[in-house]
């Protein structure tokens, strides 16, 4: 299995392990999206999220009625599709140093790696909490709790393969504990593997 991660530690913000080869250059994240995407929404709905129902998601599921926190802790398509339904231009993604929220989002993985370390420190501003409840929710029930680590703030992605055009998608999950912050790629894998795997690299460190 193909894995590349990079991983920062918070208090100094520095890379301190990293195996990704031009984590300048961008590359399609999936999944990854969807925090900033919720965040663009809120920001012209007066910061509330609202209810949806999904009849059909990714791999033929079905989550039913949920609101920000689960569409977030299960990846929702439906709900984030909805979301994005007609949603202008919103400069979130200048405000968090990444490309605006879009579909098909591409992005350099040390930018993205460090929005969702300024949004996890944006946690007291209007609509991130709910967010940040998500990715916590992820952790313990949903796609990312294959990292199994206590208060973890995990997102996990799916997205086209960059390394063979007919391979299956490429999983990418980020991971923020108390110290640490790391984003993670496994090749034609899904997100909840590449979860697992980060939960494996950050296991022992302080």
């Amino acid at each position: 299995m193909i894995v590349f991660f990079l991983l920062m530690d918070l208090q100094t913000g520095a890379i301190v392990r990293s195996n990704w080869p031009d984590a300048s250059k961008p590359v399609p994240t999936g999944s990854l999206v969807k925090p900033f995407l919720a965040l663009a929404y809120a920001q012209r709905h007066g910061f509330e999220y609202p209810v949806l129902d999904c009849r059909r998601c990714w791999s033929g599921r079905v989550h039913g009625r949920l609101g920000i926190e689960q569409a977030l802790a299960h990846s929702c398509n439906s709900y984030f599709t909805q979301l994005a339904n007609g949603l202008a231009p919103s400069g979130i993604g200048a405000r968090f140093g990444v490309p605006e929220p879009v579909e098909n989002w591409h992005a350099a993985p040390t930018a993205v790696l460090k929005a969702y370390i300024e949004l996890a420190a944006r946690s007291g501003e209007p609509g991130v909490a709910p967010i940040l409840e998500g990715l916590r929710r992820s952790a313990r029930e949903g796609t990312g709790k294959g990292i199994a680590l206590d208060g973890a703030l995990v997102k996990t992605g799916t997205a086209s393969c960059r390394h063979a055009k007919r391979a299956p998608g490429d999983g990418y999950a980020v991971a923020l504990t108390r110290r640490h912050a790391i984003l993670v790629q496994v090749h034609s894998r899904p997100g909840a593997v590449a979860a697992a795997e980060a939960g494996r690299l950050l296991a022992g460190l302080p």
